[in-house]
């Protein structure tokens, strides 16, 4: 990766950390929500919004981290993201007063890191590439 690409991987996983953070540690008590419905799938929408702010870390970290080793860039992708989604939504309780951690919702952020980085993997298996 050259080194303009990387620097635009980086500040773009910076600013999706950014969002991410505004988005978890920032009052909604204001937004009108009656529009949204209360399911997807049977899956409570607020779990559904948690797993789908999280999917896509593994793949912006992936491209503004990857190093020349592939199995441990995404290694350090799978972790830090977990760490990351459970410092988040641990804070909530620390850093605000009008957020709460839920464990489902840490159960959902959890399971996009995971999916994610298993996408990852699937697709350097299956593209053949021995890199």
């Amino acid at each position: 990766m050259k080194a303009g690409q990387r620097i635009i991987s980086v500040i773009l996983f910076l600013l999706y950390i950014a969002s991410i953070l505004y988005l978890c540690l920032g009052n909604v008590s204001g937004m009108d929500k009656n529009w949204i419905p209360d399911k997807m799938f049977g899956i409570p929408i607020d779990k559904c919004v948690h797993f789908v702010m999280f999917l896509p870390y593994p793949v912006i970290s992936f491209f503004a981290f990857k190093g020349k080793n592939f199995w441990r860039t995404l290694y350090f992708v799978l972790f830090s993201g977990l760490i990351i989604v459970t410092i988040v939504e641990l804070s909530q309780n620390i850093l605000t007063v009008n957020r709460v951690t839920d464990p489902w919702d840490l159960v959902a952020n959890i399971a996009a890191i995971t999916l994610g980085s298993v996408i990852i993997a699937l697709c350097k298996l299956l593209s053949g590439n021995k890199d």
